[in-house]
């Protein structure tokens, strides 16, 4: 065989490996349909089929030119490789559970953090499922029963233990209640439910065992005596809660109804993405719900087979991340970050004003609560960037402007009380950002989120703040 031949070769494999890559992203791509990734991908199919391109031409020129650029091209491959297997071996794999910044961090204060990753639980106790999300099923538009109808799960799978997330150095768990939400499944059996709780993940209490979220604290602070349910979902935003609220909160007609707002992500990209969501928008209509209450059977029989799939997909994934540059990627994503955070601000815009939708919820949502007897509160939840002095903040991948002054002005305009914690708690705060694990972006501390809770229980519960 000829060098003519072998450059041949490898030029056809490179066709091969890149039309490979294609079939690869678009998978990917259909696994994360969202506004939000559309970009992101539209750019990958470019490349894909640029390379191809590229390799087509490369084949029909002299043979002295092929030579050059295909040995240069297996150069640099062989010099991606080299620097994915140093990496794989200078960051454990398990790191990504919570971090390398800040499993440093943990280490540097003499803690021993948890650096499995989840796939490395699920494999040790199969007994454990993850934290199903409701934004999961935007792409799919829900899940298909068995008898073969149309259903969106709001909660997770019940009674089970469910594997949460690790930010503090150690994975948070709970034992789900009877409708998948993290709850005492005793909470349920209360003959008046004296407060229910919607939101997204600080609200469903993560990155911490249940005995530390804020529906835990209150109910701490009432001295155990208040009956307390908590529906948030990680991920929800204001359509999904509004969603929630019909399906469970008007079957049991709590006495308080508290709406949290993170003004990190709930306007952007949460709404603007289940704004998407066909099946979701069904909600809006007044009349609209799936009588989730009376299914759940149902939603562990689709919730455990949505598992199953995706654990194997993820094993998949979490088997060839070496071959798709997983560590090469996380490291130029990191110096991307370190080099240029400006990049983040500009590559997604957000509109400057309260979009309408999110009012017209909010008004739905407390209609639906005063028409039973209850009270519906509005509590404002801030981002880590907000606490280190930026006012117009959060500034992050999502959003340029968080809006406050002006959400929490529209929102008390319509007859609907605020709890505003950026004032009750964290601008009092002597050192605000020890609420945040590791004083880093992400969720609150244990001892935030009990502080959340008293705080709440104090304003709303008639003590007085």
């Amino acid at each position: 065989m000829t060098s003519r031949h072998v450059i041949s070769i490898l030029i056809c494999l490179y066709i091969i490996i890149s039309m490979l890559v294609g079939v690869y992203i678009i998978w990917q791509s259909q696994e994360r349909l969202s506004e939000f990734f559309s970009d992101h991908y539209n750019y990958l199919y470019i490349f894909v089929i640029a390379s191809i391109i590229f390799w087509l031409v490369i084949f029909f020129l002299r043979d002295k030119l092929r030579f050059v650029i295909v040995i240069s091209a297996l150069f640099v491959l062989f010099s991606a490789f080299f620097l994915e297997f140093c990496l794989y071996l200078y960051v454990p794999s398990g790191v990504g559970g919570m971090g390398i910044e800040r499993a440093q961090k943990a280490i540097d204060l003499g803690m021993s953090p948890d650096l499995r990753s989840k796939i490395d639980l699920f494999l040790e106790d199969e007994r454990l499922v993850p934290a199903i999300l409701a934004m999961n099923f935007d792409s799919t538009n829900g899940l298909m029963t068995k008898e073969g109808n149309q259903i969106l799960p709001l909660g997770g799978i019940s009674r089970r233990n469910t594997l949460f997330c690790n930010e503090s150095g150690y994975f948070s768990k709970y034992e789900s209640d009877r409708f998948g939400f993290n709850n005492n499944n005793i909470e349920w059996d209360s003959e008046v439910i004296d407060w229910l709780l919607v939101g997204d993940s600080f609200t469903h209490g993560a990155c911490v065992n249940r005995e530390n979220n804020i529906a835990s604290s209150i109910k701490m602070t009432s001295g155990g005596s208040d009956s307390v349910i908590n529906l948030g979902i990680a991920g929800n935003g204001p359509m999904l809660e509004l969603a929630t609220l019909k399906e469970y909160a008007t079957i049991i007609k709590p006495k308080v109804v508290l709406w949290f707002y993170y003004e990190g992500n709930d306007l952007n990209p949460d709404l603007e993405r289940e704004k998407q969501f066909t099946f979701l928008r069904k909600y809006l209509h007044p009349d609209f719900h799936q009588d989730l209450f009376n299914r759940q059977v149902e939603i562990d029989s689709v919730l455990n087979s949505f598992y199953k799939e995706e654990l194997d997909t993820q094993m998949f994934i979490h088997k060839t991340r070496f071959f798709r540059f997983y560590y090469l990627r996380r490291a130029l994503n990191v110096a991307q970050l370190t080099l240029f955070p400006e990049k983040i601000t500009t590559d997604k815009k957000i509109k400057e004003v309260v979009d309408p939708l999110f009012l017209d919820i909010l008004k739905k949502a407390r209609d639906m609560v005063h028409g039973w007897g209850g009270r519906f509160y509005f509590v404002y939840l801030p981002a880590h960037n907000r606490v280190l002095g930026d006012d117009n903040g959060p500034i992050n991948l999502y959003s340029e402007k968080s809006l406050r002054v002006e959400i929490v002005a529209r929102v008390g305009a319509l007859n609907i009380p605020v709890l505003d914690l950026q004032e009750k708690i964290f601008a009092i705060e002597n050192n605000p950002l020890e609420l945040f694990p590791f004083k880093m972006p992400g969720h609150y501390t244990a001892e935030g989120y009990k502080k959340i809770g008293k705080v709440v229980f104090q304003c709303v519960g008639g003590v007085g703040c």
